[in-house]
This record gives structure tokens, C-alpha cells and sequence, in this order.
């Protein structure tokens, strides 16, 4: 109703995925809220940090920052790309912050996100990361797009954002990058690497089962394909332009379908790593069915998603890591 009503303290906080359509999703809260109820770079504020690469980590601030932040701006809508979606801060504490001198409402941010097949954004990671950014010779001489990949995988690994906090592109390619994404700042102790576990496969289970927990609280979960089929969902916040919109940074829009791009046992292996990822979006698809169909459906989907069912599931289709692969990917 705050959001509705564009009163103080009101926000949604967008989860951007990098190349899941987050600067889509600007654009079109652009088109609702008004552009100077956004910050101006992709809906990311800046705290004006001299560091390249830490400003405007709005994912790394503590729930102070953000609720100062907001009360000062009036922005509508924040976005979060580079860090994993602050769940303790956002879900926790943020709402039960004392209240201010002025006696501003509590700050509850309605949650949103946009998820896409984790295959498909790999592929759309590598074309953008690895050539459209990759440098000079890139564009003539793209690299190899299963050694890149297994790279990036290793890199994302090695460097947790608390040890290289600079390094703001270190995950965006790495195998499970939503089940991090989601779980990584949940509470509690959740692995940087499952390789480097004594179990991988029960690691992967419990990130996800983690994962799971943080989005059954999302308000708005989108996969990318269906992302035109959502206004309904759009429209309880009260907005009224419902056109999807499609925004390509920089270089040619391109369809990075995996199955297409990669050679069919490339395809099977890299889907057979990224388990997890794949279990999440099918949650995803159908939470965003049910919102949309049943939407006095109380906002919890976990009834079939329990957390056994879905660690059995990981550890069944996970076996294929074997303890020569595991020690292959930690080096």
C-alpha cells in the first residue's frame, strides 16, 4: 500500500541477476515511479566510494545506510546487482529499525526479482563478459566458451566478495550463481565452495534449501521468459505502464540460447554442474504460476518444496561429482 501510494519510506528493492534483464526492469520502474524517484545509474544508488568498483554496492550496506538513504532521496525503487541480495539486513532488520526523530513509517521493501534459465545466463555471460567486454582482440578471437566458463567458475571460487570486496564481477559467471546469490548473505554459515566440502552434494542441498527460504519471501518473482505475461503482478503496486521493455547495455541484442550454443555433451555437463540453479528456477516458474493465477494464496510455496525433498533431489541428481572432478574445480 506504501509503494502504491508513493509514501515515505516506501521501496522495492530489485535483486538484479547480471543478464537476467535487471536493466530491463529499470527502465520499465522508470516508466511507473519517474525517473527521479530512482537512482540514476541501472536504479543502483552511489555512495560516492573512491575505490573503483565499490560504489554504489548498495547489496554491502548495513540497514542504517539504507533506510537513511532512502529517507533522504525518496527513491522508489533500488537495485542490487553486484553483491548477494542482503537477506539478513532486508528481511530482518531493516523493518524493526527505532524509529526516526520524524516518526517516518517502517521501512518494509516489497521484494522483487527476475530469474532466468541458468544455462541461457551463462551463455549470455560469457557473449557479454567474455566478448563484448573481453577485451581488444575478443571480438575477432572469442574465447573458447567451455574453458572460459570452467574459468570464470574457478575465479568465482577463489575470490569471495568479503576478501576481494573490489572485485564486483568475480560471481557473475559462476556454476549455481542464483542459489549464491540468494543464499550467500542469509544468516548463519553458508560455503563460498561445496567443492572444497567433505560432502559437495549435501553442501549444494543446504545452499539451495537456503536459497528456497530467502525467496519464498520475495513478493514479485519473474522468470525472464514469462516476463510479458506479468503485468498482473506489476500492477498491485499500483503501476499502470505495463509494456515490457528490452535494453541491451551495450553491443547487439543476441539470444543466447545454451542449447543451441553449446555442443550437446558441453550442454549435458555444464546442466549436470548447475543442478541446483535448474531446481531453483523450476520453484521460481511456479511461484510466479501461483501468485498469478491464486493470488490469496498465502506468500509461502514450500508445501512440495520441502527442504528434504529438495536436498534429495540435489543429492540424486548431483552424483556425477565425482571426488577426480571436485579436486579438479578447487585447484
Amino acid at each position: 500500500a506504501a509503494l502504491n501510494k508513493k509514501q515515505k519510506g516506501a521501496v522495492l528493492w530489485f535483486e538484479h541477476l547480471s543478464k537476467a534483464g535487471g536493466t530491463s526492469f529499470c527502465k520499465f520502474a522508470r516508466q511507473n515511479v519517474g525517473f527521479h524517484r530512482t537512482p540514476k545509474y541501472y536504479c543502483m544508488p552511489s555512495d560516492g566510494a573512491k575505490i573503483q568498483g565499490t560504489d554504489g554496492r548498495v547489496g554491502r550496506w548495513q540497514e542504517e545506510k539504507i533506510a537513511e538513504y532512502l529517507r533522504r532521496t525518496g527513491h522508489l525503487v533500488l537495485a542490487n546487482e553486484w553483491d548477494a541480495f542482503p537477506a539478513d539486513a532486508l528481511i530482518h532488520k531493516l523493518p524493526n529499525l527505532p524509529t526516526p526523530p520524524d516518526n517516518s513509517p517502517p521501512i518494509e521493501p516489497v521484494l522483487a526479482t527476475v530469474v532466468r534459465d541458468p544455462l541461457d545466463r551463462l551463455v549470455s555471460a560469457y557473449k557479454f563478459w567474455g566478448i563484448t567486454h573481453g577485451g581488444p582482440k575478443a571480438k575477432d578471437n572469442p574465447p573458447d566458451i567451455v574453458n572460459w566458463l570452467d574459468n570464470r567458475d574457478r575465479i568465482a571460487r577463489q575470490r569471495p566478495h568479503h576478501l576481494f570486496p573490489d572485485d564486483f564481477l568475480s560471481q557473475v559467471a559462476r556454476n549455481n550463481f542464483a542459489s549464491w546469490k540468494f543464499a550467500a548473505k542469509s544468516g548463519g554459515s553458508v560455503p563460498h565452495n561445496c567443492l572444497l566440502e567433505a560432502n559437495p552434494n549435501e553442501c549444494e542441498a543446504r545452499v539451495l534449501d537456503r536459497a528456497l527460504d530467502v525467496l519464498e519471501r520475495f513478493h514479485i518473482l519473474v522468470p525472464m521468459t514469462w516476463q510479458s505475461t506479468a503485468a498482473p503482478l506489476y500492477r498491485r503496486l499500483g503501476w499502470s505502464k505495463l509494456d515490457e521493455i528490452h535494453v541491451v547495455p551495450s553491443g547487439a541484442k543476441q539470444n543466447s540460447a545454451a542449447q543451441s550454443d553449446l555442443q550437446p555433451t558441453h550442454y549435458h555437463s555444464l546442466r549436470l554442474r548447475n543442478i541446483p540453479d535448474l531446481l531453483l528456477f523450476d520453484f521460481v516458474q511456479r511461484a510466479f504460476l501461483e501468485r498469478l493465477h491464486c493470488p490469496r494464496l498465502e506468500p509461502s510455496f514450500s508445501s512440495s518444496w520441502s527442504s528434504t525433498s529438495v536436498r534429495n533431489n540435489v543429492e540424486e541428481d548431483t552424483d556425477h561429482i565425482t571426488e577426480e572432478e571436485r579436486k579438479k574445480k578447487s585447484r
